[in-house]
């Protein structure tokens, strides 16, 4: 990824009962990515299927935005990055 080669990245993982599973560290590579090349990054959902740490959480679509939030501010935390809005802008 080079810098100014996207305007945002979004990842998300998928809802339905045949979801494929989203794997947290999937997202902070892309994140880690996306602070290399100051490219905003935004997580909108976890997805039914979300494995953390190596387990598999089961998680309700009504709570995978607020999950996925939970995720994005502990990577911003993690990674010592402020948020400027929901879709995090890079300083």
């Amino acid at each position: 990824m080079k810098t100014g080669g996207f305007q945002l990245v979004s990842v998300a993982g998928e809802s339905g009962l045949e979801a494929r599973p989203c794997d947290f560290d999937w997202m902070e590579k892309i994140y880690l990515d996306c602070r290399k090349t100051r490219t905003p990054f935004a997580i909108h959902q976890t997805g039914r299927y979300f494995i953390r740490n190596g387990h598999l959480y089961t998680i309700r679509k009504k709570d995978q935005f607020q999950q996925a939030h939970k995720a994005h501010s502990w990577l911003r935390q993690q990674h010592r990055l402020r948020q400027t809005s929901l879709f995090e802008k890079m300083e």
